[in-house]
């Protein structure tokens, strides 16, 4: 997946915007130039909306290396994410969508999704303070303590 960067976060205003965005990316007619952490954002968001974390991330997977493969990118390529980082930035949206479902419109949760998520930088921090996650972390108790 290649990751374009972006320079304001976006904002949403109608959910209309939102299903376009969804729409061009299911079809691969999403520009290249779109396709970046935000957009990935908007599109997780939108399965996990929908659907169980299970198939979102199937979904994601899915979806996206076939986006990938139609704009000629390596669709197994991840630069930015790979599964258990997949797995951990999903469960956080996930975990966002469920506190706030109740509270704010679909669009006001979208834009709080990428206000909490859309800084790759905090993504990673948050990735790496959560060892819990990710056994991988255990098989060297000082990988643990370094991630604390």
């Amino acid at each position: 997946m290649a990751f374009y960067p972006t320079e304001k976060i976006r904002s949403y205003r109608r959910a209309a915007e939102i299903l376009e965005i969804i729409a061009a990316f299911e079809h691969c007619t999403l520009p290249l130039s779109e396709w970046n952490n935000e957009t990935y954002l908007t599109v997780a968001f939108w399965y996990l909306y929908l659907n169980s974390p299970a198939e979102a991330e199937r979904l994601m997977n899915e979806s996206a290396a076939r986006y990938n493969f139609e704009n000629g990118l390596n669709p197994n390529r991840f630069e930015h994410f790979e599964k258990a980082k997949l797995s951990f930035l999903l469960t956080a949206i996930n975990d966002c969508i469920k506190i706030y479902k109740g509270e704010r419109s679909f669009v006001a949760l979208a834009n709080l999704v990428l206000k909490r998520f859309a800084d790759q930088n905090r993504q990673l921090e948050n990735y790496r303070r959560a060892p819990v996650f990710f056994p991988e972390t255990f098989s060297n108790p000082q990988n643990a303590e370094e991630s604390r």
